[in-house]
């Protein structure tokens, strides 16, 4: 609502109700009674015409706002300038009514009559004050009245007095400032009534555009993991009957899913940053490993380009309890960028860390001898859906969120990310992860065995294929369930050593599921893997779950996974 909109109600409020915006049906009886007292008061100068006076008074009451809403009728719509003198003409007479009592109380009455008299003229232009800051011909109309009868008449009265030539300036004046006080107040209140319409639109918005991700999200993840995990299988298969050509196409196929899938990835992760809804999960993680696993994901963008990798982790890394799939993210993003506008140069990766009290400082810096960045540049790189220099980026493809989502992530995990660069000399960013060292002594070690039972709880046919496949290689037992019921039935018979579970299936859901293991006491220390489109990770945790890895998922890390928080069965160790 503007101010436009509000002077306008409260205009409306004082046309429709009469002077001081007062609902007559609930006030007019306070007000009669109020009048009736001033009315006897003013008997004891003026006699009977006091009583005339409070008729005259109370009739105006009625007449004001029945003569308005037939102005309103009339002039409202086709004429809205000219409807707003007429009611000023109206609210002037009603005014003017209002202060002849005390004018005749002035004109006949001594010094206590008239100082009486005065006072209740000048609170006369209290209405016009608090009801008509903004409308000037009905602010006028209000004011003028008493203004004019009070001056005039002290100047009729006491002509000898020069002090009465100044009653009238003075009144006006301290009326108008009040006027311009009551003004800025009522825009004030606009702005901040405005503010809150458009931060309640944004949150709407906002509301709107998570739910349209998440269902694009689901929609797009769905044919993308068929379409890449389908793609490896076959890029396999053909290299392995000795067709390279046909491999390669199929690899082509793999890497362009996995790319649209990174878009799709890079900007639902901006809008959980943005929400709010991004959480660090915390675990031991091999730096060096992920290390090697972000430049062997780069390399064919280093091939390519003619680029050199070179890779320097000091041995006292080690593993470090950080959130390895958003350090992994934040440095693939660096080291992808560095690859991609660096030719035939070289692109080095130097990783280190720095105690600190009760911790350590994770150092990752990524520097190439590529194009650089001018200084005009650089003040865009963390600005999202902005590219630094678009002319160059057109041929080289992104979002411009790459750089957005590490500097949000190294954040989120208590670091930062900074860049040094100059134009033709190549770039160096550092990013900075906040870490702990692992603790020894929790750490358990886990049972190995043979052919263990894996339950893969899945109802897409495709999905559930290619978790077979990954685990093919693995000494496991697989067994599929489509289905809620069946899943929970063959769990309870065959006494699994881990679950891969999905979350949307066709007679309920997975976090229901999950809840109905854990309450089972037979079922409750089986770990459960969440392999699902939906990416609710701290809710799959808080429910039990030992993993939540979001679909399309690479198949080593799957098996990876499995392997890491499979149950070896007690007779299998006994065996």
């Amino acid at each position: 609502m503007n101010q436009a909109q509000i002077v306008s109600n409260v205009a409306d409020a004082e046309w429709r109700d009469g002077l001081g915006g007062e609902v007559l049906s609930r006030r007019w009886p306070l007000r009669a009674i109020i009048n009736a007292a001033l009315a006897v008061i003013a008997a004891k100068w003026i006699g009977w015409w006091a009583l005339a006076w409070l008729a005259a008074c109370t009739l105006d009451q009625y007449l004001y706002p029945w003569t308005t809403a037939k102005l309103a009728a009339r002039f409202g719509r086709k004429n809205p300038g000219r409807e707003e003198v007429l009611r000023a003409i109206v609210k002037a007479f009603g005014a003017s009514l209002q202060c002849l009592l005390w004018l005749s109380v002035w004109m006949v009455a001594g010094a206590d009559g008239g100082f009486f008299a005065g006072v209740l003229l000048t609170s006369a232009i209290i209405p016009a004050l608090v009801y008509f800051p903004n409308s000037l011909p009905m602010f006028l109309a209000t004011v003028a009245p008493p203004v004019l009868i009070g001056s005039g008449v002290q100047l009729f009265v006491h002509p000898e007095q020069a002090l009465v030539w100044m009653v009238a300036p003075v009144l006006l004046a301290t009326a108008l400032r009040v006027h311009w006080i009551r003004k800025d107040q009522l825009l004030l209140l606009a702005t901040v009534d405005r503010n809150r319409a458009m931060r309640r639109a944004a949150e709407e918005a906002n509301v709107a555009k998570s739910q349209f991700l998440a269902m694009m999200s689901h929609e797009l993840r769905t044919p993308l993991n068929a379409v890449t995990g389908y793609a490896e299988i076959l890029e396999e298969d053909l290299h392995a009957e000795g067709k390279k050509d046909a491999a390669g196409d199929a690899g082509r196929i793999r890497r362009a899913a996995r790319d649209l899938l990174a878009l799709i990835n890079e900007v639902l992760d901006l809008s959980k940053i943005e929400a709010g809804r991004m959480e660090v999960s915390v675990e031991r993680t091999n730096i060096a490993d992920i290390v090697a696993d972000v430049v062997e994901t780069t390399a064919h963008i280093a091939e390519a380009n003619g680029d050199v990798v070179k890779v320097n982790v000091d041995p006292s890394v080690g593993d470090l309890m950080v959130d390895g799939p958003k350090v992994r993210q934040c440095l693939l993003n660096l080291v992808s960028n560095a690859c991609k506008f660096t030719n035939d140069g070289v692109v080095e990766i130097q990783v280190r860390v720095e105690d600190v009290d009760g911790g350590v400082i994770l150092h990752a810096v990524v520097s190439d001898t590529g194009v650089g960045i001018s200084p005009d540049q650089a003040g865009k790189l963390f600005r999202p859906f902005v590219q630094a220099d678009s002319s160059l980026t057109r041929s080289k493809g992104g979002t411009g969120l790459g750089l957005v989502i590490t500097r949000r992530l190294a954040q989120l995990m208590g670091g930062e990310v900074t860049m040094q660069s100059a134009l033709g000399q190549g770039s160096r960013f550092v990013l900075m992860i906040a870490a702990a060292r692992p603790d020894e002594s929790a750490m358990t070690e886990r049972a190995r065995g043979d052919a263990p039972l894996v339950l893969v709880i899945e109802d897409e046919n495709a999905a559930r294929d290619l978790v077979r496949r990954a685990l093919a290689r693995l000494p496991l037992n697989v067994l599929c369930a489509a289905n809620a019921a069946e899943g929970m039935r063959l769990a309870s018979r065959q006494a699994p050593a881990l679950i891969i579970l999905d979350i949307h299936l066709p007679d309920g859901t997975g976090w229901d599921l999950l809840a109905e293991f854990k309450a089972d006491p037979a079922l409750a220390e089986t770990p459960v893997l969440i392999v699902s489109i939906d990416d609710n990770r701290a809710r799959a945790m808080s429910l039990g779950a030992c993993e939540h890895l979001v679909k399309p998922v690479d198949r080593e890390r799957l098996a990876a996974a499995v392997m890491r928080f499979i149950r070896i069965p007690t007779s299998v160790k006994a065996a």
